[in-house]
């Protein structure tokens, strides 16, 4: 099989090491520094306070299209 012909591959995280692959992987870009302050944040509110909430959060992504697939937008 070739990608992109046959196979789309698609990466979540946008490593560096993406770009450069053979062909470039698409890749799904998170924010990951926002994340992790989230989660700290979290984490602090639990050990202080006790709160206990479960609680939906959503971080905005980012699609970074390369060759490993044919065109998204067709």
């Amino acid at each position: 099989m070739k990608v992109p012909n046959d196979v789309g591959v698609i990466e979540f995280d946008d490593r560096e090491i993406a770009a450069v692959m053979e062909p470039p992987l698409t890749t799904v870009r998170v924010p990951s520094e926002e994340i992790g302050r989230r989660c700290v944040k979290l984490l602090l509110e639990r050990l202080h306070r006790g709160v206990r909430n479960i609680r939906t959060h959503w971080v905005e992504t980012e699609l970074v299209e390369r060759e490993s697939v044919t065109s998204l937008a067709s």
